[in-house]
């Protein structure tokens, strides 16, 4: 991707991780229409149908003077994009719901978490890269349970497009993300694990005990990948 093409400002940061994988899961479209702020909209798969996204990202040591290696969901639900704001189609305009980490130091810092929301407790993330599963829970019990559920793989190096919103004191703000590694995504039909209902999701009712698939994407066990997020601002080029 030619990054000066994007119509964004030239705020961003660079992140390197050796594995994600991400999960676009179906649900009710009024639901997500409910939680939302006022001048986002849910995106509609089909009718009455959006979808709640859970992306997992194990990051590698020494990102921007962090010395550990941690992992970090991401929790969003799919809205329409704003193509003035991003420039060109994403792959996803998600609104985040919430951010959690496994390691609170780097939370601590605010560089890190920009004016994103992060759950204040750390999460327990156990990802099987092999057998493409990923389990998560806190002290409150568990949040979800997922699993890839494609017969095959086949990895190719490509780089993903996101449109980014999040709600910080009241104002809607815009960022976006480039996520380019030796990928793979599928369509496969089916449920693929469970969502809990927790307090993660910020009065979203997202509990679901057989999360129907729309989309599944993760990346090569062990190959590099490279995240650009650019920093939330507010609603203008």
């Amino acid at each position: 991707m030619d990054y000066d093409t994007l119509e964004l400002h030239k705020d961003f940061s660079v992140w390197h991780y050796d594995y994600s994988i991400g999960f676009a899961l179906e649900i009710e479209a009024e639901k997500v229409r409910r939680f939302l702020p006022k001048g986002l909209h849910p995106f509609e798969i089909k009718p009455g149908v959006s979808l709640l996204m859970i992306n997992v990202l194990q990051f590698m040591a020494d990102n921007h003077n962090f010395p550990a290696a941690f992992s970090e969901v991401t929790f969003s639900v799919n809205v329409i994009p704003d193509l003035m704001l991003a420039g060109r189609l994403p792959k996803f305009a998600v609104y985040v719901i919430n951010v959690g980490v496994d390691d609170l130091e780097f939370a601590g810092d605010a560089y890190n978490t920009d004016k994103l929301p992060f759950y204040p407790t750390a999460l327990e993330i156990l990802v099987d890269r092999e057998a493409g599963t990923v389990s998560c829970r806190d002290d409150l019990g568990p949040i979800f349970t997922l699993r890839n559920i494609a017969a095959g793989s086949q990895f190719e190096r490509k780089e993903d497009f996101f449109q980014v919103f999040s709600l910080h004191e009241g104002q809607i703000l815009h960022g976006a993300m480039t996520l380019d590694a030796e990928s793979y995504e599928h369509q496969a039909a089916g449920p693929c694990g469970r969502v809990y209902a927790h307090p993660i999701f910020r009065g979203l009712d997202a509990e679901n005990p057989a999360a129907e698939n729309y989309m599944q994407l993760l990346t090569a066990r062990e190959a590099l990948g490279i995240q650009h997020y650019y920093r939330l601002r507010p609603d203008q080029p």
